[in-house]
């Protein structure tokens, strides 16, 4: 029976799609079988990236929110996660995903307005009575914006020790359909996004099947955030 994923944020452009697709590509890599499911019906982004590529075409199909439990619950037995893309703004959809998931994703990249998306989204996952994750999203190493972000998600207490950098090489990866592990195999933006999926399956109790987890220990001092979260330098 699949784990289900819901990926939130009101505002666009906080790499919500990026992190479904991404976050998919890194489970598949460990061993997992998983299906994006694109519940945007006017901009289905995680859909046309995986559509552009052979080795992505096939674990991408849009849904129709007004169908979204019976669809899920016909491709559940299939998959070992299912994760669902969903469209900025909260509309209807948004608060579907997060009735069907057992785990809501919230990126936020370091800025005032998606700290604000932010907190809507807590509220509609808090609303739906759904565990959340905040994930710090292109972040870039020591700039005063990147600090802010860091620690306004250290204070909520629901955050992915992981954080992922701000990297042209997940645009070049879009461009051609492609995972990150695909395109640029070992650089920073893929062991980030490796560290990430570690931290999903642990929060679900599962085993990593195909590499050892290579979490190291997080520094302890409030006042060294970037470091304790191993922020990567950027491609």
């Amino acid at each position: 029976m699949a784990q289900t994923i819901a990926l939130l944020q009101q505002k666009g452009g906080s790499g919500k799609t990026t992190t479904s697709v991404n976050l998919a590509g890194g489970l598949r890599e460990l061993g997992y079988r998983v299906l994006i499911t694109d519940m945007d019906k006017d901009k289905p982004d995680a859909w046309s990236w995986a559509a552009k590529s052979d080795s992505m075409k096939n674990i991408a199909v849009q849904i129709d929110e007004k169908q979204a439990r019976e669809e899920l619950s016909k491709l559940k037995n299939q998959y070992d996660f299912i994760i669902i893309d969903t469209p900025p703004n909260f509309q209807t959809a948004a608060l579907k995903a997060a009735l069907l998931a057992d785990l809501v994703v919230i990126p936020t990249a370091p800025s005032g307005m998606d700290l604000s998306g932010l907190l809507e989204a807590k509220e509609l996952a808090q609303t739906a009575d759904r565990p959340y994750k905040l994930l710090a999203n292109r972040v870039v190493k020591n700039t005063v914006m990147s600090r802010s972000l860091l620690q306004v998600l250290e204070e909520d207490g629901n955050m992915f020790e992981t954080v992922i950098p701000q990297s042209i090489k997940f645009i070049e990866a879009e461009s051609q359909g492609l995972y990150i592990g695909e395109y640029e195999p070992n650089g920073n933006a893929h062991h980030a996004v490796k560290r990430l999926c570690e931290e999903v399956l642990d929060f679900f109790t599962l085993p990593a099947k195909s590499f050892k987890s290579n979490y190291k220990n997080q520094n302890q001092n409030q006042n060294n955030l970037e470091k304790k979260h191993s922020v990567a330098t950027a491609d």
